[in-house]
């Protein structure tokens, strides 16, 4: 069982999308980047430093997913690192444990100001929580784990740190699916109640006999499509949603002999996914059970009420839908009003106070039962969004970097907050009330 005894406040924040970051060459960021925020960062972590020390207390900063995007980082090494495959030479690195740790320092030389500020934060105690996310799946596996571990160890712990080793192996944690604890909190990604992004076998998401990993639908339209048009329109993936952009640049895209050579690829590469024998399900859905047996216990949750609450997850469209309706959906679904009502399930289910989701890139608060103490919120993003919702312009800038606080000595209270840089503090999130 997870130890729960530390008094650590928690700040949580998702979607934050680092990949390639800026060339450390030419001082230039890649067209696929959405994270340029990496001075900002520092500075709320520094604010969160000052915080500790003036209320002597530690923090545990949770990611709650998508803080790397793996799938947008296209860079290709030397011959001589890998030998790669066609699909690799035209779209970048594929998900084994060796390209996607090579594609992680990639990543990390870009935001190197990020990374030295994280382990500017986890060298003064504090805890560090990566849940994987959609985009960045690649945390479930344990040698990317260790990598990263390694990677902040030699290159981002200030100079001097005494015992590295015990800084990093205290100060990372990794977690596939949620973070909780009893009668307060639980925190996940949510994409797994989005068809177009879930994974049916979460906590093994590999392909069968293989250490590559079973990317779901939005990955494929990410790696193999929408790359190619961020390359061309590096906002594009900044407009919610999608299909608002989908819609109205459509036109445009079709003019482009590139895209339309790649929009072909993608079909084709969509239309080669295999249906997996009925032995090869049955092995991932074993290894996916011990998996929440795993987390159960490590939590302390009644197994039961995990695989309950892993019943809410939706299937993933591409393995379980047939080819047509799949690429019907690449261009049109959207995930709906859905995370309130999950939310509303896992809390009657494990009776905490608080349910954070991300995924969405929305941020959202909503109270869960009458007396105002049980509340769903959505974590948001600190990628810029060009929203098409006037009142969601109305309120909110284009770059929101919002994050939830819960101070453990003021009565737990949640607040849904947005980091002010200029003023180098936060202040809560204006929100409208829902539409009647």
């Amino acid at each position: 069982m997870m130890a729960q005894s530390e008094k650590c406040d928690i700040v949580i924040l998702s979607d934050l999308h680092l990949s390639e970051g800026r060339n450390p060459e030419t001082k230039r960021f890649n067209l696929n980047e959405d994270f340029f925020f990496d001075e900002e960062f520092d500075r709320f972590l520094a604010y969160l430093d000052t915080e500790s020390e003036r209320r002597n207390r530690k923090w545990r900063l949770v990611s709650a997913g998508d803080m790397v995007d793996f799938l947008q980082i296209t860079r290709k090494p030397g011959e001589a690192e890998f030998e790669l495959r066609k699909s690799e030479e035209d779209y970048g690195l594929g998900t084994s444990p060796d390209k996607t740790i090579w594609k992680m320092k990639v990543m990390m030389d870009g935001h190197w100001i990020f990374f030295k500020a994280l382990g500017r934060f986890i060298s003064k105690g504090n805890r560090f929580a990566i849940i994987s996310g959609n985009h960045d799946i690649e945390w479930t596996v344990p040698e990317i784990q260790k990598a990263f571990r390694e990677e902040m160890k030699k290159t981002y712990l200030p100079e001097g740190t005494s015992d590295p080793d015990k800084v990093v192996s205290n100060g990372i944690e990794f977690y596939p699916w949620f973070y909780y604890e009893p009668g307060l909190i639980w925190v996940e990604h949510g994409q797994q109640y989005d068809g177009m992004n879930s994974f049916d076998y979460l906590l093994f998401p590999y392909l069968p006999s293989s250490n590559e990993l079973m990317l779901p639908g939005g990955s494929f339209f990410v790696r193999y499509l929408f790359n190619k048009v961020e390359q061309k329109d590096p906002f594009a993936d900044n407009i919610k949603p999608v299909s608002a952009y989908l819609k109205k640049y459509a036109v445009r895209l079709l003019f482009s002999k590139e895209i339309v050579k790649h929009f072909r690829n993608f079909l084709k590469i969509v239309s080669k996914v295999r249906k997996f024998s009925n032995k090869e399900l049955e092995y991932l859905g074993q290894k996916n059970e011990e998996g929440i047996k795993a987390e159960a216990q490590r939590f302390g949750i009644d197994l039961k009420k995990l695989q309950a609450i892993k019943r809410l997850w939706v299937p993933s469209f591409l393995y379980n839908m047939g080819k047509l309706r799949n690429i019907k959906n690449f261009f049109t679904h959207q995930p709906g009003e859905i995370y309130q009502d999950r939310a509303s399930i896992i809390q009657k289910k494990l009776g905490v106070r608080y349910i954070i989701i991300g995924h969405t890139h929305e941020v959202d608060l909503a109270v869960l039962n009458h007396d105002g103490k049980v509340e769903y919120s959505n974590s948001g993003t600190w990628t810029k969004i060009f929203s098409t919702n006037p009142g969601e312009r109305l309120l909110h800038e284009d770059h929101e970097s919002i994050f939830v606080q819960i101070l453990k000595d003021q009565g737990d209270k949640l607040e849904l907050m947005k980091w002010r840089d200029e003023l180098g503090q936060g202040e809560r999130v204006k929100l409208f009330d829902k539409r009647l």
